[in-house]
This record gives C-alpha cells, sequence and structure tokens, in this order.
C-alpha cells in the first residue's frame, strides 16, 4: 500500500513538473509565458525606457567621476611640484653649502632652472602658467644636552647649528574654489665639510 502510495505522488509531481514546463516553453529562439503573441508596443516602450535611463544613469555617473578626478590634477601635480622643490634644494646644497649659507633666513625665494642648474632668486616664478613655488631656509637651533633639534623659540638652552638648515617648500595655485596651498619641511646638513 506504501509503495503505491509513492508511486502515485511522484507520478502527480513528474505530471506537474511537465505541467509546469508546457507553460514556460522555453527554446533557444523563443520565450513564451501563457501567450503565443508577439511582443506588444507596450512592452517595446518600457524596455525602451529601462535602457534610456540605465544609459543616463551610467553616463552621470561617468561623468561626475571624471569631473573628480579631473579635480585632483592641481594637487597631484602640486605635489610633484613640492618633491621637485625638495630635490632642487638638495642640489643647492651639494653645489656647495656656501650657495645655501649666502641666502637670507626665513625669507622665501623662487626656484628657477637656468638650463644646468637650480637658482633662487626673489623674484616670482609661474610654474606651468599656474603655480607659484617658493623655498625658505631657516636656522636650526640644538638642545645643549642632547642635540636634538628644538624650536627657536623653545626655553631650553640652546645652540644655532651653522651646519643644518630648516627647509620649507611652499606650492600655491589658483584663487577661490579653485585654489590649494600645500608645503614640505625637511632639514639640510652641510654633508661636505
Amino acid at each position: 500500500m506504501k509503495k503505491i502510495q509513492n508511486q502515485t505522488v511522484g507520478l502527480f509531481f513528474l505530471r506537474l513538473r511537465f505541467n509546469i514546463l508546457n507553460l514556460f516553453r522555453i527554446s533557444i529562439f523563443e520565450f513564451r509565458i501563457f501567450s503565443k503573441r508577439g511582443i506588444s508596443l507596450v512592452e517595446i516602450v518600457i524596455a525602451t525606457a529601462i535602457l534610456l535611463f540605465s544609459f543616463t544613469g551610467l553616463s552621470s555617473a561617468y561623468l561626475a567621476y571624471l569631473r573628480a578626478g579631473l579635480g585632483t590634477l592641481p594637487g597631484m601635480q602640486a605635489a610633484f611640484l613640492l618633491e621637485e622643490g625638495v630635490e632642487a634644494a638638495t642640489l643647492l646644497r651639494d653645489s656647495g653649502w656656501a650657495s645655501v649659507t649666502a641666502l637670507s633666513v626665513d625669507t622665501p625665494y623662487s626656484l628657477a632652472w637656468s638650463g644646468t642648474l637650480w637658482q633662487a632668486t626673489t623674484s616670482a616664478v609661474l610654474v606651468d602658467n599656474l603655480f607659484r613655488r617658493t623655498v625658505t631656509f631657516s636656522d636650526v637651533y640644538r638642545r645643549n644636552g642632547d642635540k636634538d633639534i628644538v624650536p627657536s623659540a623653545s626655553a631650553d638652552p640652546k645652540t644655532l647649528d651653522p651646519d643644518a638648515r630648516k627647509v620649507t617648500i611652499r606650492v600655491w595655485w589658483g584663487s577661490g574654489a579653485k585654489s590649494g596651498d600645500k608645503q614640505v619641511v625637511t632639514y639640510l646638513t652641510n654633508l661636505f665639510k
């Protein structure tokens, strides 16, 4: 009796499966649900609207990403100019420590390339018709007890280090909403004494 019930239940599910397959006739060339008619005009309009909204959304996202990417371009260029400024200050030091000590302390200088070497000048230099870059050399004070670098306003007993300079390179550009300002601070020492 149990075996007959299992076969009956099995036949029921088998018939249900074939009925579902007949309901959704699926082949490589057609997909029909309950209907043997073609695509209606309403379906074409809905499909076109979906594609149009999708394309509009994708193009809007692409434009937003493009604007964001172009907005970061001056910041990246300024970072490269800062790095170049540090290298230029190092090359000034490498040409002789006297070329660094001859420059006035705490005076902003522009860097100019003469074709063979970097020069520090007080006249403003515009880089790529957008950026201004200055380099400022400052005195370095060392604590008497452990020779660590301390600020000039420090209350600790300190001594001026004649063989070191604090270098501040600053790059700024633009005005208003499209402006920016970056700076980097490093130290140079007299390696060739």
